[in-house]
């Protein structure tokens, strides 16, 4: 798609010690990584559950983590290397037994297409025209939903 532009929107609440969110997105400067996978966007929560307090250096692991399984294999389609990738840090988080919830929104942009992925509650909506349409909408902490799509012109 020539001359595609991506506005993105976020609303993240002030990070503490009880919740932290950070939006990320990532294009590589691989070419070759960049034909196979695409442009990565994510938006990320943790809200603690028990006593302990959420620390932000774990919040960055994750968009580390993130980038990494995702990016890693350069073999396999873009929508089940999304999925596939939030389904190992959900699998993670879950192991660990920590006392807070981990949400991603993520979305990758590859050829024209949008793959979105998300995990534990989220929304991901898309604006074509003047209309905004919800597209996706994810519920538990323990599944992961995800849809594709065209991006198009407006």
């Amino acid at each position: 798609m020539d001359n595609f532009s991506l506005k993105v929107a976020k609303i993240l609440g002030t990070n503490n010690e009880s919740s932290w969110a950070q939006s990320y997105f990532f294009t590589p400067e691989n070419k070759d990584l960049l034909e196979k996978r695409g442009s990565l966007l994510a938006c990320f929560s943790l809200s603690a559950t028990g006593q302990e307090s959420v620390n932000p250096e774990f919040g960055q692991d994750l968009i580390d983590r993130l980038q990494k399984e995702y990016y890693e294999q350069a073999g396999g389609w873009p929508m089940q290397r999304l999925v596939d990738s939030l389904e190992a840090i959900r699998d993670e988080v879950l192991e660990s037994q920590l006392e807070f919830v981990v949400e991603i929104v993520a979305g990758v942009f590859w050829n024209g297409l949008w793959y979105f992925a998300i995990l534990g509650e989220g929304k991901v909506l898309v604006k074509r025209g003047p209309t905004i349409s919800v597209v996706l909408v994810g519920e538990s902490e323990k599944e992961v939903v995800s849809s594709s799509g065209k991006a198009e012109k407006g």
